[in-house]
């Protein structure tokens, strides 16, 4: 094999009195410090697992495991942020209810209630319908059955009428958002000494202005449904 490149980092151990030097002692009550190893991109790089000793000293290789977990906010309930960057108002996880879980005064054999999806468990539940959804985004796609639905509606972003009432239809018709992607844009090919005003106009009204009125809006219902997503 050939000699590689080779990063090797030490990872937080339950023992952080333990050094590498402790590596030689043959004491197995402590607990030896954890090694993140990257390689260089070689066909030959499965065969690291076959080692078993180190410097005389017994090691166990495993491949790294980067648990997938969902954030999820203790003050409001929401996904994909945390308590400390949470302005968004308190709700309960115990009732629901609009305050701090700290302040919940339901009774212990009542029963619970869930603020995103409204069922009967704690919104911290680990099987709750929306806490599936935002730790698999397929799972709502593949419990949809026959065929979908494609939209088309004329609105100029640049005004904010427009962008508005695309959102009001949709928040009417089909709920309220969870995903936005802006994606709408326009260019002007030529020369800076030849763009007037109604071009330069148009390139900020579309590509600027209507990405703030858009991400405005969408924004607005995203927090009534704790959906934050947007590209």
């Amino acid at each position: 094999m050939k000699q590689k490149k080779v990063d090797i980092k030490q990872a937080d151990s339950t023992n952080t009195d333990t050094k590498p030097d402790d590596l030689n002692k043959t004491d197995l009550k402590k607990s030896h410090p954890y090694y993140l190893i990257s390689l260089s991109p070689d066909t030959k790089n499965g065969s690291v697992y076959n080692i078993k000793y180190v410097f005389h000293v017994k090691v166990k290789i495993e491949r790294y495991r980067n648990p997938i977990v969902v954030t999820k906010c203790h003050r409001c309930q929401g996904f994909e942020l945390g308590t400390s960057h949470c302005n968004h108002p308190p709700n309960c996880v115990k009732c629901g209810g609009p305050r701090l879980t700290m302040g919940c005064k339901k009774e212990r054999m009542s029963e619970p209630a869930c603020v995103n999806c409204k069922g009967a468990h704690t919104s911290s539940y680990r099987k709750c319908l929306k806490y599936i959804e935002q730790h698999n985004p397929t799972y709502e796609m593949k419990t949809v059955k026959g065929k979908g639905k494609f939209y088309a509606l004329e609105c100029d972003i640049a005004k904010e009428e427009d962008a508005t009432k695309i959102f009001n239809w949709g928040k009417n018709n089909l709920g309220s958002a969870h995903v936005l992607v802006n994606n709408a844009g326009t260019v002007s090919p030529g020369k800076i000494i030849d763009t007037n005003k109604e071009i330069w106009d148009k390139l900020i009204g579309v590509n600027i202005t209507g990405l703030f009125y858009c991400s405005q809006q969408a924004v607005k219902m995203m927090k009534e449904s704790h959906s934050f997503f947007s590209t």
